[in-house]
């Protein structure tokens, strides 16, 4: 009797014993984690109305109220932008940035991967924008002359959320050099993202649970993840494409991000075991229904305060809408295409003028132009070149300009002191079918002086012809304040599509 006594406490105390163990790894119990992102944002930290919407879209503030709700529905939450975020507006590109990094620093963010316009400025400005993040900034494919990676700039992050070790890997457009200004990339090396990927795939396996690519590969992204196996989910700027739902790609689950703050995406992951086991996505509008985050708009306002002053400042006049719509500036003649380039071959002296579509970003409405309709146009900070062509070359830069049409392509050439025939039908490199300088045929041998802006110069838009002309000048203003000071000097414009581009077979 005592020795089943014996036995019995024994095998009771083994069970309290047992009971106090971790239970084994393949009986966890499944973690939720919710993956909320926005992409493309190109610096819209305020709400912003689209020409002919009745109402306003956007805003951070908006953003992160939204984001506060789903914390106190769910702890277990990962921020990521898709890219495209620094620059591109007036409240961020004068302030190189930092108004952007102060926002994303208070809503929380976790990682940003870097795109091709954060390249828009110099690397000094990224390094001083990563030492201000509170934030991982991420590009592994992306390297500096010495090897290294970008001054404060990560490959990868792996974050702990509720047990679960979720890596996340960031990888920029190779190609980021012909969409990006050339001369802030020219000591960088854009390393082909499938090679970064796999090898990063293998050193990471080993070391977490989920694996996610946030990535900002533009078309590419569906490529990639049939090249690239064993990644758990593929977060995709760069497209502005809004994705009603995941899309499942060898294994993966992708989804993408939409375009400057219209919307929030939220991607539920159920994980056991180190595998996702459920998802769920959704997005969310971002309109006026939503309340602002007073932090995050008293943030905003405070850049805003030291912008308003001077961006409401009359530069001039217009007596009709000046067009600079993507379906317009990138595919067919457009009055303020015509502006500009009348704007840089008026300050240059040069007898033609050439300005890339793609650099054009908004309209003018009829009525006075503030400096801050001009910053909208043009964001960028590219500055004015004058080289000297010969005809061939112009011929050359000519083609390339129209070489990808239909497509609403951003090398698409609006123009000044030349007009340009060209058919569609034809093979890419033989589309021009006539080109009139000063209302007379191009000459092959003859020399012509040209102006562009530098980021055409420096081999943008792959316009390479360009980076084996003379230079014959680079202007130290930029191409806004060229613009600025065209409408200063003529007071009031009526510019007009005036036939300088011809499509043969087209519209």
């Amino acid at each position: 009797m005592l020795e089943v006594l014996k036995k019995s406490l024994l095998l009771l105390i083994i069970g309290l014993v047992l009971s106090l163990l971790p239970l084994p790894a393949n009986a966890a119990d499944p973690v939720t984690i919710s993956l909320v992102f926005t992409s493309d944002l190109h610096g819209h930290l305020e709400p912003f109305k689209p020409r002919g919407d009745e109402f306003d879209w956007g805003g951070m503030a908006r953003i992160s109220s939204l984001i506060n709700k789903i914390k106190e529905q769910q702890p277990n939450l990962l921020i990521l932008d898709g890219g495209d975020v620094f620059f591109n507006s007036d409240i961020t590109n004068l302030y190189e940035g930092e108004s952007t990094v102060a926002v994303f620093n208070a809503i929380g963010y976790d990682a940003v991967v870097l795109g091709n316009h954060d390249f828009d400025m110099e690397p000094r400005v990224i390094a001083n924008l990563s030492s201000q993040a509170k934030f991982a900034i991420l590009s592994a494919n992306v390297f500096q002359a010495d090897g290294n990676y970008l001054e404060g700039v990560k490959p990868y992050l792996i974050k702990e959320v509720s047990g679960v070790r979720i890596g996340i890997i960031g990888l920029t457009d190779q190609r980021t050099p012909v969409t990006t200004h050339p001369l802030n990339v020219k000591d960088l090396r854009f390393v082909d993202q499938i090679e970064i990927a796999q090898r990063l795939v293998k050193e990471l396996r080993g070391k977490v649970d989920i694996l996610v690519a946030l990535t900002h590969l533009h078309l590419d992204d569906r490529l990639f993840l049939q090249e690239v196996s064993d990644i758990d989910v593929m977060v995709a700027g760069g497209t502005h494409e809004r994705m009603p739902v995941a899309e499942k790609i060898n294994g993966a689950l992708m989804v993408r991000g939409g375009e400057y703050g219209k919307v929030l995406n939220r991607f539920d992951l159920t994980v056991q075991n180190g595998k996702v086991i459920k998802s769920s996505f959704r997005d969310y509008t971002i309109d006026g229904l939503i309340a602002e985050d007073q932090a995050i708009a008293s943030i905003v306002k405070t850049f805003r305060t030291g912008l308003e002053e001077k961006m409401k400042e009359e530069a001039g006049r217009t007596t009709v809408e000046l067009m600079g719509e993507r379906a317009v500036v990138r595919a067919k003649e457009s009055n303020l295409g015509n502006l500009i380039a009348d704007a840089i071959r008026y300050y240059t002296g040069a007898e033609i003028a050439l300005q890339n579509g793609g650099g054009i970003r908004a309209t003018i409405a009829v009525g006075p132009v503030t400096l801050n309709d001009i910053y909208n146009v043009l964001p960028f900070d590219n500055r004015v070149v004058k080289q000297e062509l010969t005809g061939s070359q112009l011929l050359e830069t000519l083609e390339n300009g129209c070489k990808n049409y239909p497509a609403l392509d951003g090398r698409f050439l609006q123009v000044s002191g030349l007009e340009y025939t060209f058919d569609p039908q034809k093979p890419a490199g033989k589309r021009i079918v006539a080109v009139k300088v000063a209302g007379r045929p191009l000459v092959k041998e003859q020399r012509y002086i040209v102006a562009s802006n530098d980021f055409m110069a420096l081999g943008g838009d792959e316009y390479n012809v360009l980076t084996k002309a003379k230079t014959i000048e680079i202007y130290p203003v930029l191409l806004r304040e060229v613009l600025r000071d065209y409408f200063s000097r003529k007071g009031t414009v009526s510019a007009a599509v005036e036939g300088r581009i011809k499509i043969l077979n087209g519209n």
